[in-house]
């Protein structure tokens, strides 16, 4: 059993707030439509879903009617408590179906229209592996939707994560480090519009759950899937393929290419979910992920080792990232530079001082990829 799984069984997954169900529904809408699929095609498809939490995600599909939907998850409580929430939203015509396993545990004679696996993949110790395992299960033309992450859209987070490390002992009650870091974390938490889910769910799902492979991008699921996938459509949306159809003649469309290409053009407006700015040289953004692995892989050692001293090495290297970043975006500068001044303070003396500019830096954190299965 992977930490992830271990964690998640202590600690439940959040819930969604979908008591104004038609706004919960119309960014669950948007998020297809980026991805390129129209409500038609849920009609009547077969469906997989892994890991679908308490099932709110669940409710946009069944409401378009599909033949089947099947919920595969390794935790009881919550398939029982998915099984409460849908069954209001089932059409008599649709199928619903819940295997309690794991992913690697589920076997089915037939394959899917859709698979969907949110949330999971990316935190997995072998997201790579974890990828395939749900791909076997799309059918030939069929589509796939996964979330990814990389160093970039969570580095915020991560700056975060390096403060929890700090004021709160490692091993301390969990309700003791949410009693110190709801207050500390919640005014940040107040600037995003949209949040549906409380400050506490928050940091239990994003600064205190185990450490995962600290990337798993867009690129790395294109090169797990290549050989049988093509990418369909991404959200945030930022695949720009201008060619003529009628030039692309080969087995091989090159959809995969144009999207990678694309991908390390614009993975710098993943670090702050507030702008969008124009493409950067690809050399730029190599040095940005590069650069934000690095304090990554710091901020791993401070917690694994306990050590301290590695502070100061990071705000080096963030000082790196905050020149990178004031290139294509003041505001991000000023944001990291803000961090960069309340961290050294802090290590200087001890003092936490309030976050005026940093606390509403958020990035773009998971990205979700749909991928059609070549016939």
């Amino acid at each position: 059993m992977s930490d992830q799984i271990g964690y998640y069984r202590q600690v439940q997954p959040f819930q969604r707030d979908t008591s104004d169900l038609n706004l919960f529904l119309n960014t669950r809408n948007a998020l297809y439509r980026h991805l390129g699929i129209v409500p038609a095609f849920l009609f009547r498809q077969s469906i997989v879903e892994f890991g679908p939490g308490f099932g709110e995600n669940a409710i946009l599909p069944l409401l378009h009617k599909p033949r089947r939907y099947v919920l595969v998850d390794s935790n009881e409580n919550c398939l029982e408590k998915t099984r409460d929430r849908l069954t209001p939203h089932r059409h008599p015509d649709t199928q619903l179906d819940y295997r309690l396993c794991t992913i690697d545990e589920f076997h089915s004679d037939e394959t899917f229209d859709l698979v969907i696996c949110e949330s999971v993949i990316p935190r997995e110790i072998q997201p790579e592996k974890m990828l395939l395992s749900v791909a076997r299960h799309v059918s030939m033309g069929g589509v796939l939707i996964i979330t990814c992450q990389d160093q970039v859209s969570t580095f915020a987070e991560l700056l975060r994560r390096l403060i929890t490390l700090l004021v709160v002992p490692l091993n301390a009650p969990l309700e003791d480090k949410l009693a110190r870091l709801v207050p500390l974390f919640e005014p940040h938490l107040k600037t995003i519009q949209g949040m549906n889910r409380s400050p506490s769910n928050w940091i239990l799902d994003n600064l205190l759950r185990p450490w995962e492979d600290v990337s798993f991008s867009i690129v790395d699921a294109i090169h797990a899937l290549r050989d049988r996938f093509d990418v369909h459509g991404t959200s945030p949306r930022f695949i720009t393929d201008s060619r003529w159809h009628r030039i692309i003649q080969s087995d091989d469309p090159g959809f995969n290419d144009i999207a990678e290409k694309d991908y390390y053009s614009q993975v710098h407006n993943l670090i702050n979910h507030r702008e969008w700015t124009p493409a950067v040289p690809v050399e730029k953004n190599k040095q940005l992920l590069e650069m934000c692995l690095k304090i990554f892989e710091l901020v791993r050692t401070v917690e694994n080792q306990q050590d301290r001293n590695l502070v100061p090495v990071i705000l080096d290297h963030l000082q790196t990232v905050i020149e990178l970043a004031a290139d294509f975006s003041v505001a991000t500068g000023q944001a990291l530079r803000d961090y960069h001044r309340v961290l050294d303070r802090f290590h200087r003396s001890g003092v936490l001082e309030p976050f005026s500019e940093f606390a509403p830096l958020f990035g773009r954190g998971q990205q979700f990829a749909s991928f059609v299965r070549r016939c």
